[in-house]
Parts: structure tokens; sequence; C-alpha cells
């Protein structure tokens, strides 16, 4: 009995140990990931590195958090244009969909991408939308806001400002605020 208790134990750790090491947090490598955008080609984020930081976002349209927290994405890629690229990543609209939604909410600037089968958001381990990470030049994850709350994109504006300027962005605890499960 005490060697399956003892079995059990080791398996569970050893899970719970890969489990913390599959998920992205700051501090750690992005995964590379290719995407569709609105007209069918691939947005590949290695194809930013060494060039701009990316903030890569996750959000879902009928997200009411999303419909918040997309438009401040947007004032953000306007305000940086030319020094981060937005990559904005749609999980719930067909293409159709998503180019009306796009047009409808005058999103111009950065990517639009589509991941509908959530292949990268889960590989992301995003668990609520918005999500989005803030990726430096070396495809390191400096920064990730999960959820939405009112203010939240001074605090985007403030570590894209701070990684423009150092290369880095200040330990900041992840915390989930108000969201939409996937």
């Amino acid at each position: 009995m005490k060697f399956i208790a003892r079995t059990g134990l080791l398996a569970t750790a050893l899970l719970c140990c890969h489990l913390a090491w599959a998920i992205p947090f700051p501090g750690t490598k992005a995964d590379n990931f290719s995407l569709k955008d609105l007209e069918g080609n691939p947005v590949i984020l290695r194809q930013f590195q060494s060039k701009v930081p990316v903030l890569y976002n996750v959000w879902s349209s009928a997200c009411p958090f999303c419909q918040k927290q997309v438009p401040q994405v947007e004032k953000l890629a306007v305000k940086y244009q030319g020094k981060l690229i937005v990559i904005n990543s749609n999980i719930d609209l067909r293409p159709w969909q998503l180019k009306a939604y796009v047009k409808q909410h005058n999103l111009r600037q950065g990517k639009v991408v589509l991941d509908t089968d959530k292949t990268v958001a889960q590989a992301y381990s995003v668990m609520a939308t918005p999500t989005a990470y803030l990726i430096d030049k070396k495809g390191m994850i400096q920064a990730i806001y999960a959820g939405y709350a009112k203010g939240d994109e001074k605090a985007m504006d403030q570590d894209i400002r701070t990684l423009l300027k150092t290369g880095k962005v200040p330990a900041r605890k992840v915390t989930l605020k108000g969201g939409c499960g996937l």
C-alpha cells in the first residue's frame, strides 16, 4: 500500500512540475507560433524578433472585458506604431465575421489573426480572455496581463515604455482580473 501511495505521490509531483514548466510566465521564452491574418497570410511571432517588441493579445468578441480591453490595446498600437507590434488573436469568430468586427471597431494598427481552434491560446495556457503577453526583442515574455479592469492600459503603457527604454520590465505579480473563460 505504501508503494502505491508513493508512486501516486511521485506521479502527481511529476505532473505538477511538467505543468509548471509548460505554463509561460515572465522571464521565459515565448513559444513561436504561426497564425493566419484576415487575408490568409501567416503571421509568425519570430518574424518580429530582434526588430521590435510584441504585444500578443488573446481575446474573444463575446467577452465584455475584451470589448473594453481591445480598444485600449488599439490605442497603444497607435501610440507605439513602429516601435511595437500588436498581434490581436481572436479565438471565436470566423474570418468573415472578424473582418466585419475589425471594420466596425476601427482596428487598423497591428496584426489581427485567427486562432479559432485555440491551438496557440492553449499552448500559452490562456485560461481567460483577454490575456496579453508583452514579449521583448529576444523573444522573452516580460509581462502577462490576465483579464481586464479599467486602468490596466496604464500599466501596459508604463511597461511598454520601460521595455523600450531599458529592454526589461520590472517583475510584477500576474493576477486574473475580470475575464471570460475559454
